[in-house]
């Protein structure tokens, strides 16, 4: 069966997201971030995963500059500013608070929700200075696809701790999500600016550069961090997607190996790593590192997604599936998820739910041009649509890629399938029109004949039983003008033609 252009769409559309958003709220390691945080002693702010990483023991070189940066320069806090500020104190949660806090955490491991937020919310009215508590009821309302309410939850963790580095990470991300990246940037850049010792937000800045195209910029904003602190695991990082994006794949595993001996644990390292690996057509390490990803973090939405695609673009559907349910349950309004695994369901042949994938992702973002062509595709493809005829599949069909190629002007080469596909499905429909037409004739033609036998027994005229002249005149009239109306297999399987 022919593949749709999804898996390979899409894993572009995904390349900026799970290299910006691996790490930070979409998870719930909130245990780490808000049990074992550190709290500015090293200058860097919170712990969790952004302490104690490492840098490499040379710096990069960056002076090949590709054709695609779009760096313009960075504007990051100087050693002055750094040297004045100092990172604001962060109050501990009493013991209610803490307590409450603790079996959120818990509930939230046991997939349970609501119990987890209603443990949230006690926390934080509790103590009204508990920003992890605040903090968590947006890693809970984002679980249960509530956008706007997380992102008032993490304003309200910043309104209690104004450099609260994982809050400023959520809200950027999301704004990510929704591509509005300028915003983000702006966002991260005020806060940065606004607390220059905290080196996290500086960390944060730089992966958005690097979803910006400011790869040069990005750069050096992890230059500037792993100057104050060598082991900054994140700021390497933003140094590997970087030079993975400039092309220099081997720079970008060497730095990721370095940055494993720091903290092998690490899942985002076997994520960035998987693409490095797709860059150098090794798919069967990519897929090892994102098996590894997810295996270290179950809750990490992007590597979830990113093995799926991998998985789908392998011809793995049930496997493709599994994943990419995964990523949808943890990150219910992510529309790329919605595009993948409608195309896993394609795959596997499970018409309806690919349908309604599809669908869903068009009511998260009705100016989706990807999910107009994979509809098309699902329609052309699909043996059966709950509900649907033949012809209608196929005027679906016809909508769907005119609705794509509408939406797809500006960017549409002479090359792409979709010209192609649409042919295919102008002919399928012609065809499957026609063998209705003739089936719709002979059986006209039948009940002609069955009426005229029934007439011409009652009058005891030709056909009659026991009339030897009784196939005087019908059987010839029959041979004669049903000769070529076909009454035979309808449709000759051709609709398929080209799909298996």
């Amino acid at each position: 069966m022919k593949r749709s252009r999804l898996a390979e769409t899409v894993l572009l559309l995904l390349l900026g997201a799970s290299l910006v958003c691996c790490s930070g709220s979409q998870d719930s390691d909130t245990r780490t971030a808000d049990d074992e945080e550190d709290d500015g002693d090293d200058g860097e702010g919170s712990g969790g995963e952004d302490r104690s990483p490492a840098a490499p023991t040379r710096a990069p070189s960056d002076d090949e500059e590709e054709a695609g940066d779009a760096s313009t320069g960075a504007v990051v806090p100087d050693d002055r500013d750094i040297e004045r500020s100092t990172i604001p104190e962060r109050p501990e949660p009493n013991s209610r608070a803490a307590r409450e806090i603790e079996r959120g955490l818990e509930l939230l491991d046991a997939g349970n929700l609501e119990g987890a937020l209603g443990a949230f919310e006690d926390a934080l009215g509790a103590d009204g200075r508990a920003f992890r508590a605040a903090y968590n009821m947006g890693v809970v309302r984002e679980r249960l696809g509530q956008d706007q309410q997380a992102r008032e939850a993490y304003r309200t963790a910043l309104e209690i701790q104004a450099d609260y580095e994982r809050a400023i990470d959520a809200l950027a991300r999301m704004d990510v999500r929704e591509g509005r990246i300028e915003r983000a940037l702006s966002f991260v850049e005020q806060r940065m600016q606004a607390h220059p010792a905290n080196l996290a937000i500086q960390v944060i800045y730089g992966d958005l550069l690097v979803q910006a195209r400011r790869y040069q910029d990005a750069m050096q904003v992890a230059r500037q961090v792993l100057r104050r602190q060598e082991r900054n695991v994140r700021a390497m990082l933003v140094f590997a997607k970087a030079n993975y994006h400039m092309g220099r794949y081997d720079l970008s595993l060497w730095i990721l190996e370095q940055a494993a001996e720091i903290e092998s644990g690490n899942a985002e390292i076997f994520n960035i790593r998987g693409f490095v690996h797709l860059g150098q057509d090794n798919r069967l390490a990519a897929i090892e590192d994102f098996e590894h990803a997810v295996q270290l973090r179950p809750d990490y939405a992007e590597a979830h997604n990113n093995l799926g695609v991998q998985y789908l673009i392998s011809g793995r559907y049930d496997n493709a599936v599994e994943e990419l349910e995964a990523a949808q349950r943890l990150n219910p309004n992510w529309v790329s998820v919605y595009l993948n695994i409608g195309d896993a369901y394609r795959g596997a042949q499970n018409w309806t739910k690919a349908k309604a994938s599809l669908e869903k992702a068009l009511r998260l973002d009705s100016e989706l041009p990807d999910a107009y062509y994979n509809l098309g595709v699902l329609y052309l493809a699909a043996t059966k649509m709950e509900g649907m005829d033949r012809v209608v599949q196929l005027q679906k069909s016809i909508e769907a890629f005119q609705r794509y190629k509408n939406m797809a002007a500006s960017r549409l080469k002479a090359d792409d399938p979709v010209h192609r596909l649409l042919q295919d499905a102008q002919r399928a429909l012609e065809r499957e029109q026609t063998r209705i037409e003739r089936e719709r004739a002979a059986a006209e033609e039948a009940a002609r004949r069955d009426a005229a036998r029934a007439a011409g027994g009652a009058d005891g005229g030709p056909g009659a039983e026991g009339d030897a002249g009784g196939d005087g005149g019908w059987e010839e009239v029959g041979e004669g003008e049903g000769a070529g109306a076909p009454g035979a297999e309808p449709g000759g399987g051709e609709e398929e033609e080209g799909w298996e």
